[in-house]
Parts: structure tokens; sequence; C-alpha cells
């Protein structure tokens, strides 16, 4: 087991996780690599804002989606 699938292990019931693994066998490699990009880059921009006022104009307009990082 790969060490991030390690992590989200234990969030799983039994049947669930089994249930994951033949999901994951279905969707082809290409599709995952870009969900797993897209999760990388949601983290990037999350991780560019955390300096932010939280009342400010830019964090409001970024939690709304009204504005975009990068």
């Amino acid at each position: 087991m790969r060490p991030e699938e390690n992590f989200m292990r234990k969030y799983y019931t039994d049947e669930a996780w089994e249930r994951r693994s033949q999901l994951r066998q279905e969707i082809p490699s290409e599709a995952l690599a870009r969900h797993k990009d897209a999760w990388r880059q949601l983290f990037l921009k999350v991780e560019s804002a955390l300096d932010l006022d939280p009342a400010g104009e830019t964090a409001q307009l970024l939690a709304t989606g009204e504005i975009r990082l990068g």
C-alpha cells in the first residue's frame, strides 16, 4: 500500500475501502493523474492564500468563487 493510501485507509470501512479499490481500477490512469494534479493545484492555491486577511476583499471573493488564484 502506498503511503497516501495508508493515510486514507483509516477513514473507510472495510467494505467501502474494497469498493474504492474496485472503482480506482476501473478509472483510466490518465484520468487519475489529472484528478491528482487538480488536487495538487488546489492545495497550492489555498496555500498561497493563507496569509490573506479572511475579512479582506480578495479572500472573500476567493471564498465565493468569484475570483481564482493563478
